[in-house]
């Protein structure tokens, strides 16, 4: 049996009247995800907490500190497709000019099809739950 990874993952975004945008990074990787968009996050170390892991690897991979008492839990999600994961998802509402502005994609929280085939399959079914919320 595969032991369970823990995952923490930072959903940036930003909204403007009706308008959701969501900040991706693009995976650069040697498999099949490679070119896909992701948000920033990683694996939690023994000695963290989700949130902590999440300000870490932000920081990390995209370069840029964010206070961590703005990540907002948004969803904990579970995936067992190929190993045994739970992702910790966290939001960040950004300012717009904080991030690369090529990261930024506008997105209608009730249809992600714009997004379909530029990231994860599985990551479509945790970002429309949390996108309902926001």
């Amino acid at each position: 049996m595969n032991s369970i990874k823990t995952i923490a993952l930072v959903m940036p975004f930003f909204i403007e009247g009706k308008s959701i945008q969501l900040w991706f990074q693009t995976r650069k990787s040697n498999d099949n995800l490679n070119g896909l968009l992701e948000l920033p996050g990683g694996k939690v170390e023994a000695n963290e907490t989700p949130s902590q892991a999440a300000h870490r690897e932000f920081l990390e991979e995209v370069g840029v500190t964010i206070p961590i008492d703005e990540l907002k839990l948004l969803k904990i999600h579970g995936h067992t497709q190929v190993d045994n994961f739970i992702f910790y998802i966290f939001g960040y509402q950004s300012k717009k000019s904080l991030l690369h502005s090529e990261g930024w994609y506008e997105v209608n929280p009730f249809e992600l099809g714009s997004l379909k085939g530029k990231v994860p399959d599985e990551n479509l079914k945790f970002l429309e739950d949390i996108l309902k919320t926001l």
